[in-house]
């Protein structure tokens, strides 16, 4: 299937770009939404998107060439990965290849934050729920401001956010205040995994309980987002040469002077967990 075809870059924006230019100089702040269920972990994406804001290139898509005007110490974008789910090491191999990086430096313009390991530290000092999420957000806060103050704005990844209604006692609405917060701030990139079948069948009666409160805080991210990527299985199952699809779409909340390049890509990961886009 994908044997016969050719190549293609991952274009989100009509500017051409995983993150478009306008997003990261205008005045406005961004909430795009990565959707994906079980089976298509989207580190690969991730990373890609790190490296766009960054150096504004992109590993699996070359026709964005090698932009000579931005470095790790002049990036198009600082940037700070938040991660609720993996820790470093899971991305240490593919930041040093791509981005160049030491994921454990905490100095450079751009930094990972193990949020799951924070969250734990914090909850064996037997904090109550709201007190806990305001740590975590607090130390978010804080790496956000230390790399807004190297003067441009900073982009924002947080894997898995969802996991914080599985761990703490907490209602969505706080966790949605504390993630606008932060968006006021930032370019925001959420990652979550979401179980279609649920949110589908999502219900008043099954809201207070933590299958409720997962598909309610999904459902009214996406109906914040100005951008929405998901990546899913193939419709028929594994095939040797297409792990899965990839979809970007506009969110219900429209951009000023940025437009959403709507689209629908095959994608083939290796053994490395390098990847490869088709158009579908």
């Amino acid at each position: 299937m994908t044997s016969q075809l050719q190549q293609q870059d991952l274009v989100v924006y009509n500017d051409g770009q995983i993150v478009s230019e306008k997003l990261l100089r205008g005045e406005y702040n961004s909430l795009t939404a990565i959707t994906h269920i079980q089976g298509t972990a989207p580190s690969w994406l991730l990373t890609g998107v790190a490296e766009n804001c960054l150096l504004g290139t992109c590993h699996f898509s070359p026709g964005l060439g090698t932009n000579l005007a931005f470095s790790a110490n002049e990036p198009r974008s600082p940037v700070l990965f938040a991660s609720f789910y993996q820790d470093a090491a899971f991305y240490s191999k593919t930041w040093k290849k791509h981005l160049g990086l030491d994921i454990a430096s905490q100095t450079g313009n751009a930094r990972y934050l193990d949020l799951m390991e924070e969250l734990m530290h914090v909850l064996s000092r037997g904090a109550d729920p709201k007190q806990s999420l305001k740590h975590v957000f607090d130390k978010i806060s804080t790496e956000v401001q230390k790399l807004a103050a190297k003067g441009a704005k900073p982009s924002l990844i947080i894997e898995a956010p969802e996991l914080l209604l599985h761990t703490i006692d907490i209602e969505v609405d706080d966790l949605l205040l504390s993630l606008h917060k932060l968006n006021e701030k930032t370019n925001l990139t959420l990652v979550m995994s979401i179980d279609r079948p649920l949110i589908e069948a999502h219900s008043i009666q099954d809201g207070n309980g933590l299958r409720g409160k997962h598909s309610s805080l999904v459902l009214k991210l996406l109906h914040r987002a100005n951008t929405i990527i998901d990546i899913h299985p193939l419709e028929t199952g594994h095939a040797n040469d297409a792990t899965g699809v990839l979809t970007v779409s506009k969110g219900p909340i429209p951009l000023d002077d940025v437009k959403v390049q709507e689209g629908a890509y095959l994608y083939l990961l290796n053994k490395e967990g390098s990847a490869r886009l088709f158009f579908k």
